[in-house]
């Protein structure tokens, strides 16, 4: 996570960025979704977004689920 809200998912065997995420804000938190294909962030304008960990790509967004009323501080699945 970094202040250009981009979340760069790195390949350690290789040192290289795997992909990048882009959020149109901030991300506050993260949890891999039960595959390691699959990144849950919890970003600053109140959603939660999946990501796929090799393209980068969003594959949903959720929001105003919960009674969510805040930027999520942490996501547990």
């Amino acid at each position: 996570m970094d202040m250009d809200n981009k979340l760069i998912v790195w390949d350690l065997q290789h040192s290289s960025p795997l992909c990048t995420c882009d959020s149109k804000d901030g991300v506050t938190c993260l949890s891999w979704v039960g595959n390691p294909k699959y990144i849950a962030g919890g970003c600053v304008d109140w959603k939660v977004r999946i990501w796929d960990s090799l393209s980068g790509g969003c594959v949903r967004t959720f929001s105003g689920a919960f009674g969510c009323h805040s930027i999520p501080r942490g996501i547990f699945w």
